[in-house]
């Protein structure tokens, strides 16, 4: 029986990708570069900011330098995100009324997470653990972030589900011992995240209960 579910943030929870292309695309205008469409920056979120900069093919100074310049900027353009990410339908309600623990393993910012959460109604829901990608050292798929999540929930492995919608949600399952639930409304093809390994998949979030009932 799966007694925790650590949910993803970006692109499993909310729908993010568009203020981030947004802000992709008002930081490139600032350093004269050309801007991206909308596919090309959602196919490299969920991995960090970092991540995402380094994966988008701008000819621009990558280096050490030129990213933390970059990723400066962003930062500066990426101002009212929680107002325009938007969780997905209905998100809310199934969240409201889980009876399993609930927590989040996010490589996005803490802060960015906490700003969504912290609006009506999302300030009600209760949530176990709130772990980002700055919380700690490593981002997934290294353990640690899920790890600590583990011991908090006083559950085994075997009783904890990861929700996702990246590479990095199935191969920390693997790398921790829980259970992945690859969603298919999110930023990467649900085909490769069940060919990396996710145990099953949703196409909305409706359906989770009986796909639990599985594992």
């Amino acid at each position: 029986m799966i007694k925790t579910l650590i949910f993803d943030f970006d692109g499993t929870l909310f729908h993010t990708a568009p203020e981030i292309h947004r802000a992709i695309n008002a930081t490139l205008s600032d350093m004269g570069h050309h801007e991206l469409q909308y596919e090309e920056v959602k196919n490299c979120i969920g991995q960090g900011l970092l991540y995402l900069l380094e994966h988008l093919k701008l000819d621009i100074d990558m280096s050490p330098v030129g990213l933390k310049k970059l990723a400066h900027q962003f930062r500066d353009h990426y101002d009212n995100y929680f107002l325009e990410s938007k969780p997905y339908p209905g998100m809310y309600d199934f969240i409201s009324q889980c009876p399993q623990k609930l927590a989040i393993g996010s490589n996005k910012d803490v802060k960015y997470i906490n700003a969504c959460l912290e609006q009506k109604p999302w300030d009600n829901i209760k949530w176990l653990s709130i772990n980002g990608g700055n919380s700690f050292p490593t981002k997934k798929p290294d353990p640690e972030m899920i790890e600590d999540i583990i011991k908090k929930s006083n559950c085994k492995p075997k009783e904890i589900a990861i929700i996702g919608d990246g590479i990095p949600d199935v191969e920390v399952a693997k790398n921790t011992g829980i259970y992945c639930v690859a969603v298919s409304y999110g930023y990467s093809p649900v085909e490769e995240l069940l060919a990396q390994g996710a145990h099953t998949k949703i196409d909305k979030i409706s359906e989770l209960p009986k796909v639990l009932e599985s594992l």
